[in-house]
Protein backbone atom coordinates (compact mmCIF):
# COMPACT_ATOMS: atom_id res chain seq x y z
CA UNK A 1 0.00 0.00 0.00
CA UNK A 2 1.16 3.33 -1.00
CA UNK A 3 0.83 5.59 2.53
CA UNK A 4 1.03 8.98 1.41
CA UNK A 5 1.55 12.09 3.73
CA UNK A 6 -2.11 12.77 3.85
CA UNK A 7 -2.90 9.59 4.87
CA UNK A 8 -0.46 9.54 7.38
CA UNK A 9 -1.20 12.18 8.68
CA UNK A 10 -5.14 11.27 9.22
CA UNK A 11 -4.27 8.25 10.99
CA UNK A 12 -2.33 10.18 13.45
CA UNK A 13 -5.34 12.61 13.78
CA UNK A 14 -8.21 9.88 13.82
CA UNK A 15 -5.71 7.92 16.44
CA UNK A 16 -5.58 10.39 19.07
CA UNK A 17 -9.18 11.54 18.77
CA UNK A 18 -10.15 7.87 19.01
CA UNK A 19 -7.13 6.64 21.55
CA UNK A 20 -7.51 3.27 21.89
CA UNK A 21 -6.39 0.51 19.52
CA UNK A 22 -9.60 -0.53 19.08
CA UNK A 23 -10.51 2.04 17.35
CA UNK A 24 -8.29 1.67 14.20
CA UNK A 25 -11.51 -0.10 13.11
CA UNK A 26 -13.33 3.13 13.03
CA UNK A 27 -10.06 4.39 11.54
CA UNK A 28 -10.09 1.88 8.78
CA UNK A 29 -13.83 2.46 7.77
CA UNK A 30 -13.56 6.61 8.11
CA UNK A 31 -10.55 5.94 5.31
CA UNK A 32 -11.62 3.18 3.29
CA UNK A 33 -8.77 1.07 4.61
CA UNK A 34 -8.35 -2.37 6.56
CA UNK A 35 -8.25 -2.54 10.25
CA UNK A 36 -5.09 -3.97 10.05
CA UNK A 37 -3.81 -2.20 7.77
CA UNK A 38 -4.25 0.94 9.81
CA UNK A 39 -3.38 -0.89 13.44
CA UNK A 40 -0.17 -1.87 11.44
CA UNK A 41 0.52 1.88 10.26
CA UNK A 42 -0.08 3.70 13.73
CA UNK A 43 1.61 0.88 15.98
CA UNK A 44 4.73 0.76 13.26
CA UNK A 45 5.22 3.92 12.03
CA UNK A 46 3.46 6.63 13.22
CA UNK A 47 3.26 6.02 17.02
CA UNK A 48 5.20 8.94 18.86
CA UNK A 49 6.75 6.98 21.23
CA UNK A 50 8.49 4.46 18.53
CA UNK A 51 12.48 5.54 18.07
CA UNK A 52 13.75 5.21 14.63
CA UNK A 53 17.10 5.28 13.21
CA UNK A 54 20.71 3.58 14.54
CA UNK A 55 20.47 2.02 18.20
CA UNK A 56 22.52 3.77 20.76
CA UNK A 57 25.22 2.55 22.91
CA UNK A 58 22.19 2.55 25.74
CA UNK A 59 19.58 0.70 23.66
CA UNK A 60 22.11 -2.10 23.03
CA UNK A 61 23.03 -2.53 26.47
CA UNK A 62 19.12 -2.74 27.17
CA UNK A 63 18.60 -5.24 24.58
CA UNK A 64 21.34 -7.47 25.79
CA UNK A 65 19.93 -7.12 29.02
CA UNK A 66 16.71 -8.36 27.96
CA UNK A 67 17.52 -10.78 25.62
CA UNK A 68 19.65 -12.89 28.51
CA UNK A 69 16.51 -12.54 31.11
CA UNK A 70 13.59 -13.47 28.19
CA UNK A 71 15.82 -15.36 25.18
CA UNK A 72 15.41 -14.77 21.44
CA UNK A 73 11.77 -16.46 21.35
CA UNK A 74 9.53 -13.73 22.05
CA UNK A 75 11.08 -10.58 20.94
CA UNK A 76 7.97 -8.72 21.56
CA UNK A 77 8.78 -9.39 25.41
CA UNK A 78 12.24 -8.26 24.65
CA UNK A 79 11.24 -5.37 23.13
CA UNK A 80 9.29 -4.19 26.04
CA UNK A 81 12.62 -3.59 28.34
CA UNK A 82 13.66 -1.68 25.48
CA UNK A 83 12.30 1.71 25.58
CA UNK A 84 10.89 3.01 22.16
CA UNK A 85 12.09 -0.37 20.15
CA UNK A 86 9.45 -3.13 18.41
CA UNK A 87 9.91 -6.36 18.80
CA UNK A 88 11.44 -6.27 14.82
CA UNK A 89 13.74 -3.78 15.29
CA UNK A 90 15.44 -5.75 18.45
CA UNK A 91 15.27 -9.04 16.59
CA UNK A 92 17.24 -7.60 13.73
CA UNK A 93 19.13 -5.87 16.12
CA UNK A 94 20.25 -8.78 17.60
CA UNK A 95 20.66 -11.42 14.49
CA UNK A 96 22.40 -9.18 12.70
CA UNK A 97 25.03 -7.17 15.12
CA UNK A 98 25.11 -8.11 18.47
CA UNK A 99 24.57 -11.92 19.00
CA UNK A 100 27.91 -13.06 20.40
CA UNK A 101 27.79 -16.17 18.19
CA UNK A 102 28.23 -13.96 14.77
CA UNK A 103 31.59 -14.24 13.40
CA UNK A 104 33.51 -11.12 11.82
CA UNK A 105 31.91 -9.98 9.09
CA UNK A 106 35.19 -9.28 7.01
CA UNK A 107 36.52 -12.52 8.40
CA UNK A 108 35.19 -14.58 5.18
CA UNK A 109 36.87 -17.72 4.25
CA UNK A 110 37.37 -18.86 0.32
CA UNK A 111 34.80 -22.14 0.37
CA UNK A 112 32.39 -19.37 2.11
CA UNK A 113 32.59 -17.12 -0.16
CA UNK A 114 32.37 -20.01 -2.90
CA UNK A 115 29.65 -21.29 -1.18
CA UNK A 116 27.68 -18.35 -1.73
CA UNK A 117 28.42 -17.63 -4.84
CA UNK A 118 27.01 -21.43 -5.80
CA UNK A 119 23.93 -21.84 -4.07
CA UNK A 120 22.99 -17.68 -5.60
CA UNK A 121 23.49 -18.94 -8.86
CA UNK A 122 21.26 -22.10 -7.92
CA UNK A 123 18.84 -21.04 -5.62
CA UNK A 124 18.55 -17.40 -6.83
CA UNK A 125 18.33 -14.52 -3.48
CA UNK A 126 17.47 -17.27 -0.51
CA UNK A 127 19.74 -15.16 1.89
CA UNK A 128 18.47 -17.35 5.14
CA UNK A 129 19.27 -20.62 3.42
CA UNK A 130 22.08 -19.88 2.54
CA UNK A 131 23.61 -18.30 5.54
CA UNK A 132 21.86 -21.81 7.19
CA UNK A 133 24.33 -23.81 4.93
CA UNK A 134 27.24 -21.53 6.25
CA UNK A 135 26.15 -22.67 9.72
CA UNK A 136 26.33 -20.65 13.12
CA UNK A 137 27.63 -17.36 12.73
CA UNK A 138 26.69 -15.84 9.53
CA UNK A 139 23.13 -13.85 8.93
CA UNK A 140 21.24 -13.30 5.97
CA UNK A 141 22.41 -9.95 6.10
CA UNK A 142 25.73 -10.28 6.07
CA UNK A 143 25.49 -13.23 3.58
CA UNK A 144 23.65 -10.67 1.16
CA UNK A 145 26.25 -7.45 1.93
CA UNK A 146 29.13 -9.86 1.26
CA UNK A 147 27.84 -10.92 -1.92
CA UNK A 148 26.62 -8.03 -3.47
CA UNK A 149 30.22 -6.16 -2.54
CA UNK A 150 32.22 -8.93 -3.94
CA UNK A 151 29.87 -8.82 -7.11
CA UNK A 152 29.87 -4.98 -7.35
CA UNK A 153 33.57 -4.30 -6.95
CA UNK A 154 34.62 -7.39 -8.71
CA UNK A 155 36.65 -8.66 -4.72
CA UNK A 156 36.76 -11.38 -2.90
CA UNK A 157 36.53 -10.75 0.82
CA UNK A 158 39.56 -12.76 1.82
CA UNK A 159 41.67 -11.81 -1.66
Amino acid sequence: MDWQKSKSAQVRRCWVVIADVSGGVLVARLMNLSASQVSYRYLHSLIPTKTKGQFSEIEDAMLRASVNQNGTKSWTKVAKQVTGRTGSQCRDRWCDYLDPNLKLVNSWEKWEDDLITKMKEAEGKKWSEIAAALGEGRSDLHVSTTLVGCTCFGLRSNG
